[in-house]
């Protein structure tokens, strides 16, 4: 049925999803923070986003999210290695850099930074300060909110 309405994604791997076409279409106008709040029921969250963190420091975030979006479903220890040595981050320096106390400190202020908004659930999205929170989570009511901010 046309119009029956889509469903909201169920998590954050979806809404991570939106986020490609939406950068491509607004690529000058927009640009995309992220923020760490990995959940403590999430076993392998905290690493995930410490490894994150310290791909970073190295100029390599972006592709070492993608990659963790890639093996969502098995993130252990080993996993998050092997990404590192694939996307080619100095891997001795990363690995001292993931328990380190700047990147220990990054991903708690993140998670602060979070629970100051009043984030309980992921995916939490804001634009402009605001907190896009719709019905729906799809890439028409998302452009549609950017527009409004840019004023178009």
């Amino acid at each position: 049925d046309c119009h029956r309405p889509r469903r909201a994604p169920r998590d954050c791997k979806e809404a991570q999803a939106l986020m490609h076409p939406l950068l491509a279409e607004y690529g000058k106008d927009v640009t995309l923070y992220f923020k760490h709040f990995p959940f403590t029921q999430h076993i392998n969250a905290l690493n995930a986003a410490r490894a994150a963190a310290a791909a970073q420091i190295q100029g390599k975030f972006w592709q070492f999210h993608e990659k963790i979006w890639e093996n969502s479903e098995h993130l252990v220890p080993a996993v998050l290695e092997g990404i590192a040595k694939e996307i080619g981050l100095d891997f001795p320096r990363w690995y001292q850099e993931v328990g380190s106390e700047e990147v220990r400190g990054h991903v708690q202020r993140d998670k602060a930074d979070g629970v100051a908004l009043g984030i309980r659930r992921t995916p939490a999205i804001f634009i402009n300060g605001r907190r896009y929170n719709p019905d729906e989570l799809d890439l028409a009511s998302l452009k549609d909110w950017v527009d409004e901010e840019l004023g178009r």
